[in-house]
């Protein structure tokens, strides 16, 4: 499997993505499920998607 990440500090990358969506005025309760749905798919090394084609 070709990996994808380009960060490979998984609290690293979890600080900036939390980081990013407050600076972008994201509801708090948006970014803590955000935070939430990435620790979860990163702790199963799973892939993050947050959109695909498929929608």
């Amino acid at each position: 499997m070709y990996d994808r990440r380009l960060c490979e500090n998984k609290d690293v990358f979890i600080n900036n993505l939390r980081a990013t969506n407050e600076r972008a005025e994201v509801e708090p309760d948006i970014v803590d499920l955000v935070e939430a749905y990435a620790r979860l798919r990163l702790d199963q090394d799973n892939e993050l998607r947050f959109y695909d084609n498929k929608i």
